[in-house]
């Protein structure tokens, strides 16, 4: 008794804070009344009544089958009374459970708040009124209220359909479960996880079919049927255990079955729309045409699910506008397609409306730029040190000039003052030593050499700076050559930033999301004060694409949709129009999406999974990833060397030549004007 008192205190308390108003049945502005008290009577192991041997039998098998579901949120629910004898046994057990009546079950699970929370629901009464409240439950399921997946259903028949009489043909012993399955295959739909517990009460040995799975030795009395999903979207209701004094609680199958991987031929709406790389298609044709990585990767799934397909068209993946969504999300919502392949970023805004599957692949967001190009340096000869080292060789050259004379004249004054055979034609000036020297800084080579020591030193040591000079300067020339000098790539946001491209988003798209209202940092900022915005079809011609490979903008977008735009423009063996940045600005991820309460998302996760396991995706990912232009033609020997390649020399020549024509014009010039003076005088 004492336990009998305080779970009345129990439910009193709880029934004195629960508020709120039914969606189902009646309809009240106040909380449902209060529960009325449990029995007081004693939990005996007594059979002196048939009627409390069968509820005591039919309790103990229930607390059994609730050990195979794991206990997060119980809902005890009883048709009347709640029975203090079944209660008391689910908290010994160790299952934190709310005890309900038909009244606040409804008004609970019409006042659900959270679709991902798991729930189990235990209905202990007549058939007649589980059949109702299953029913009647579906539109919870419709509206996502209830997650499929993580609820499950423990419905306990308490009247009896046998006679009193017990009859010892076949069709009275199984009478009861028969009429229970009848009643529950007439309300159940797909993706209901539930058990049926039936009592039978048999006295006598029956003998089954083997598809049945009952002992025709033992003493059956209780029977418990599964919802069983056979794939093409019908349900069934099987044995799945049984229950005698003899041998306890029989297992025969799997209680809780996983949904079925044969799909039978089942018709499948698929969700749709032609991105490059992704999935195109052609109009009235089937998955076994479409093109890229997504439609192949649903293929290999559809071989192993064994399901038809029909395409559904669509425009773009959806937003939210005018109070609800559009595009593909707005087809999933809203139940006119089954599964979309295309690589969908989960989102939170969309997670209200649809579900995502297993995140099977990553997707970068990425930036296109124009590949690097050849240099063109019109003065590859001069181009070659930069301005401040020919500063420098200029000044060499002076200041050994200069040393040079200086020192020829402190010989010429000290050493060899007072020689009668000296005379001034032996001596140099200082302007002849700078042309001395020059010529040994280019030629390397001079036909005049100093006589003295001093002065032999110091041209030597200029010649050797001359060979290394000279040296480094062939070699550089050499190399721009062999190997030509090309822009620098960009491969982040800052160089993209840094540079002279303007960012080019793709409107709708998850950078746009990025940029625009998430906190994309000091840098985003930047960003989104210069970027221009274009629609994905836009973006999907070639005057757009075009200027991208011009260098005039810097396409930022996801992989998928940046490499299958530009990717489809690059032509095998030719030189590459675009570059890839190789720093990612954010990595997004991919998955399918399904409506809430999808019948088919198990399986394609767990055959995703396995794909994904065994890096199957990331290699039919690659096939379409890998840019044609990357890949060279073989040729017999190097490859000749172009003009670009040389044209420094030639625009050097150039130059010379405007040089040399406008002194001789300037000497031919002076020459008539002081040919014009003199004659006149």
């Amino acid at each position: 008794m004492k336990h009998g008192t305080l779970l009345l205190i129990f439910i009193l308390v709880w029934m004195m804070v629960e508020s709120g108003a039914s969606y189902w049945g009646k309809q009240t502005s106040s909380p449902p009344p209060s529960p009325p008290p449990t029995t007081s009577t004693t939990c005996s192991t007594s059979t002196s009544t048939s009627t409390k041997f069968h509820l005591q039998d039919l309790f103990t098998v229930t607390i059994q089958l609730l050990h195979t579901i794991p206990t997060t949120r119980l809902h005890l629910t009883f048709y009347n009374t709640p029975d203090e004898c079944l209660v008391s046994a689910v908290w010994k057990a160790g299952m934190a459970t709310q005890v309900l009546t038909d009244q606040h079950l409804r008004y609970t699970l019409d006042h659900l708040t959270s679709y991902s929370n798991p729930a189990q629901h235990v209905l202990i009464g007549p058939i007649t009124w589980i059949a109702s409240i299953i029913k009647q439950a579906k539109y919870l399921y419709d509206t996502a209220k209830i997650n499929a997946r993580k609820t499950q259903w423990l419905w306990v028949v308490t009247d009896s359909f046998s006679s009193s009489s017990v009859s010892s043909n076949k069709s009275a012993s199984t009478l009861t479960f028969l009429k229970a399955r009848q009643e529950v295959e007439g309300v159940v739909f797909e993706g209901l996880q539930g058990l049926l517990l039936v009592p039978e009460k048999l006295r006598h040995e029956i003998t089954t079919s083997d598809d049945e799975g009952v002992d025709g030795t033992a003493e059956v009395v209780m029977v418990v049927g599964k919802v069983e999903a056979p794939g093409d979207g019908g349900l069934t209701l099987g044995i799945g255990a049984t229950w005698t004094h003899q041998q306890g609680l029989r297992i025969l199958h799997t209680l809780w079955p996983q949904p079925s991987f044969n799909l039978r031929g089942r018709m499948l709406r698929i969700n749709v729309l032609k991105k490059p790389t992704v999935f195109m298609f052609s109009e009235n044709e089937g998955l076994g045409s479409a093109k890229g990585y997504a439609a192949d990767v649903t293929r290999l799934i559809q071989r192993r699910l064994n399901f038809s397909d029909t395409l559904v068209p669509n425009t773009g993946f959806g937003a939210f506008s005018n109070g609800s969504w559009n595009g593909m999300v707005g087809d999933l919502s809203q139940g006119r397609a089954d599964v979309s392949p295309m690589d969908f970023t989960p989102i939170w805004q969309r997670t209200l409306v649809i579900d995502f599957g297993l995140i099977y692949s990553t997707d970068n967001v990425v930036i296109i730029s124009r590949a690097p190009r050849i240099f063109i340096r019109p003065l590859l000869l001069l181009q070659i040190f930069t301005p401040l080292v020919w500063v420098c060789m200029v000044v060499l050259v002076m200041g050994v000039g200069v040393m040079l004379g200086g020192l020829g004249n402190i010989t010429h004054h000290t050493l060899l003052h007072g020689e009668q055979h000296t005379t001034t034609t032996n001596t140099k000036g200082v302007a002849s030593y700078c042309l001395a020297s020059f010529k040994i800084m280019v030629y390397q080579n001079s036909d005049w050499w100093p006589r003295r020591g001093g002065s032999r030193v110091v041209s030597g040591v200029l010649m050797l700076v001359a060979v290394v000079v000279g040296s480094l300067y062939r070699g550089s020339i050499t190399a721009f050559l062999a190997i030509p000098s090309r822009s620098s790539p960009i491969n982040s946001l800052e160089e993209l930033l840094e540079s002279r491209l303007v960012p080019a988003i793709r409107r709708l798209s998850s950078p746009y999301s990025f940029f625009l209202t998430e906190n994309s940092g000091a840098i985003g900022e930047r960003v989104r004060e210069i970027m221009v915005v274009f629609s994905g079809t836009q973006m999907s011609k070639w005057s757009f694409i075009n200027q991208v490979a011009e260098g005039t903008f810097g396409f930022i977008d996801t992989a998928s949709s940046a490499i299958g735009r530009s990717g489809q423009y690059e032509k095998l063996g030719q030189p590459c129009l675009f570059h890839i940045g190789r720093n990612p600005v954010r990595m997004d991820l991919d998955a399918f999406a399904y409506p809430k309460n999808s019948p088919i998302k198990y399986q394609f996760d767990k055959v995703m999974q396995w794909l994904r396991s065994y890096g199957i995706i990331e290699y039919i990912k690659g096939q379409y990833y890998s840019q044609d232009c990357s890949t060279r033609l073989t040729s017999d020997g190097p490859a000749d060397i172009s003009l670009i390649q040389v044209q420094g020399a030639f625009y050097v020549l150039g130059v010379g030549l405007v040089a040399a024509i406008t002194a001789f014009i300037l000497e031919l010039t002076l020459h008539y004007c002081c040919f014009s003076s003199q004659k006149s005088i």
